[in-house]
């Protein structure tokens, strides 16, 4: 007999809430908009900084 083994990167598929768009004046959509540019910027920073590991471990993704 074939033993089941379970998947370690298994995808959980959730329904999204259908959520009417909130409208938001462009001084807020502005400053959330370079929120999310100065935070994506962080982490891509954060993430070139680290060196890049060649274990032999190959199922843990950073």
């Amino acid at each position: 007999m074939k033993q089941l083994i379970p998947k370690r990167n298994a995808q959980l598929n959730l329904p999204l809430l259908d959520v009417p768009a909130t409208v938001l004046p462009d001084n807020k959509q502005r400053e959330l908009v370079m929120a999310l540019v100065e935070l994506l910027l962080g982490a891509a920073n954060e993430k070139a900084d680290q060196p890049i590991s060649r274990g032999s471990d190959e199922s843990e993704v950073e």
